[in-house]
């Protein structure tokens, strides 16, 4: 009887939502939640792409003790085990944190762009234990780790002028990577005023970033020769210097 009463919803869930278009079942049971602003009179325009114009997805989520209360959260991919979750967004587990939670197995992304081509920060499994940002980061301070507590081996630093004369500050601009993006912005499609203005906002915003600022420091291959210590190589080969580990250098 239960079976029978599910069906019937999800029969009349379908029927609905045709008419509202606002939730729709497909015949392979996918459900689609939004406003599909396809138009079958003009064909030649990319369904996929009008829908990303005027889609507005009202969606509640309910946990596992009433609505949008702890354990709330929604899952995407597969899962290997009960209970574990691949890719998730929500409040994970059934404690009342308050808290939201971005769940990556393997890492997370946060991206840009019109069509997500710039990666502004990742933390990656598969490409070392390390948050990388790929633009500059303004904040109010940076503290690190440095308590006598947390150090071993601990050693003082001495007669370390000869080998500060070996470094080379240099002038630079960093290179810019937004030539794939300013591609991908010159094959959109302008369809309405809107479209065209996302147009232009993106093709000046990579624009200013063609050529960047000039910039002081180290090239890592120098101060590798000189304080390898101070030096980190990611799992691509791409070096990285400790300016912060410099300064007791300096003192």
């Amino acid at each position: 009887m239960k079976k029978i009463f599910f069906l019937a919803v999800i029969c009349l869930l379908a029927s609905t939502s045709q008419v509202s278009a606002q939730l729709t079942i497909e015949s392979n049971g996918n459900a689609e939640i939004g406003v599909d602003c396809y138009n079958p009179e003009n064909p030649g325009i990319p369904e996929l792409y009008l829908q990303w114009l005027d889609t507005v997805t009202v969606l509640k989520i309910f946990g596992r003790y009433g609505e949008a209360v702890a354990g709330a959260h929604m899952t995407f991919g597969d899962y290997y085990l009960y209970n574990t979750y691949n890719v998730a967004v929500g409040e994970l587990g059934y404690t009342d944190t308050d808290r939201l939670w971005l769940h990556g197995k393997s890492g997370t992304y946060i991206t840009s762009g019109p069509n997500a081509l710039d990666t502004v920060m990742y933390y990656d499994t598969h490409r070392g234990n390390i948050l990388k940002f790929n633009h500059d980061v303004h904040t109010s301070g940076v503290f690190v780790q440095s308590d006598e507590r947390f150090k071993e081996d601990i050693e003082p630093v001495n007669d370390v002028l000869p080998s500060l004369y070996n470094l080379e500050a240099v002038s630079y601009r960093l290179k810019s990577n937004t030539a794939k993006m300013r591609e991908g912005i010159a094959e959109m499609p302008a369809l309405n005023a809107k479209a065209q203005k996302d147009k232009e906002f993106f093709e000046k915003l990579y624009a200013d970033q063609e050529r960047g600022d000039e910039r002081y420091g180290f090239l890592a291959q120098n101060v590798k020769e000189v304080f390898p210590q101070l030096v980190h190589t990611d799992n691509t080969g791409y070096m990285y210097v400790d300016y912060i580990g410099l300064i007791p250098i300096l003192v």
